[in-house]
């Protein structure tokens, strides 16, 4: 992934869009068993779960990158402030 690539992700998530998420649609072989069919979803699933995971692990390195010298981003306290208990362990920003 380039940093073009990573800006414009990045961006794209800023204005709450999502379009950079781009999942392969599952077309079952028309002849295949039920066996057949959930066996090629699952396989299916896990492709697609691989590649999201490396397109994910390219954007943080691309982010990485981006990070001036000796850290530059939030505190973990800052962070730990964010995140309120009861919340399901979601920041509530």
């Amino acid at each position: 992934m380039t940093a073009e690539d990573a800006k414009e992700i990045l961006n794209q998530v800023e204005q709450g869009r999502w379009a950079w998420l781009k999942v392969k649609r599952f077309v079952p072989e028309a002849h295949a068993t039920l066996e057949e069919r959930y066996a090629a979803l699952e396989r299916h699933h896990a492709e697609e779960t691989a590649r999201m995971v490396e397109v994910i692990r390219d954007l943080c390195t691309a982010l990485s990158s981006r990070r001036p010298a000796g850290g530059g981003g939030r505190d973990e306290r800052e962070h730990d402030a964010d995140v309120q208990p009861g919340a399901g362990g979601r920041d509530r920003r």
